[in-house]
């Protein structure tokens, strides 16, 4: 993909690929972590924007790499849903 292209999924399409790389040790000792994050709330509705770190090894090699997320909520029932998530990885150097 393109850096300029968007790639829209529904949870299932989401899922699907990561979890297969998770079980068939293609990646395997992943994990990301937050490193800033800032969160707005406003009645019902709630963005956070946050910047990540990952790393683990991806078929055998180290793998590691950062970028930025937003995550939009709403609040139903008295329980904040996701709504959104946008991210976008920063280029490999």
């Amino acid at each position: 993909m393109a850096p300029d292209e968007v790639a829209v999924w529904d949870l299932d399409a989401f899922i699907a690929p990561r979890a297969a790389m998770l079980s068939d040790g293609t990646l395997t000792g992943f994990h990301e972590w937050e490193t800033e994050g800032r969160t707005l709330v406003a009645g019902n509705i709630a963005s956070r924007a946050s910047r990540y770190a990952k790393a683990g090894l991806l078929k055998g090699a180290d793998y590691r790499g950062a970028g930025r997320k937003f995550i939009q909520f709403h609040r139903r029932d008295g329980r904040w849903l996701i709504s959104s998530v946008l991210w976008e990885d920063e280029p490999s150097l």
